[in-house]
């Protein structure tokens, strides 16, 4: 793997690996994989990515980008899921696990998130 257990748990590389991930621009890298950590704007804890192109009940209308649980707490109910839109995060901590699987499932959702979002 190349990365030593310092390297993973180090702040300073996770300010490293976030600023090489701004610097591609965050628009640029898409729709995050599920298990990603992130920061949302205005908030100060972080959530966990847990899926994709979710509607809040009372209001089926607006579709939200993802939805996410607290971390490092996970789902822990219903009412504690949140909805949230690319533009909203602010950092990411870590990216979720990438793999062919992951990368055949995000050409799929990127062509649903395209059709939602009326941009064919």
């Amino acid at each position: 793997m190349g990365n030593t257990e310092k390297e993973m748990i180090d702040p300073e590389n996770a300010e490293r690996k976030n600023d090489e991930i701004k610097s591609i621009g965050l628009e640029k890298i898409g729709l995050l994989p599920a298990g990603s950590v992130v920061l949302l704007s205005g908030s100060a804890k972080r959530v966990m990515i847990m899926g994709y192109l979710q509607a809040r009940p009372e209001d089926k209308e607006k579709v939200y980008d993802y939805c996410g649980c607290l971390y490092p707490e996970g789902y822990m109910e219903a009412d504690k899921i949140y909805l949230f839109d690319h533009e909203q995060i602010e950092k990411i901590y870590a990216l979720g696990y990438i793999d062919e699987e992951q990368f055949a499932f995000r050409e799929q959702l990127e062509r649903a998130y395209r059709e939602i979002r009326n941009e064919n």
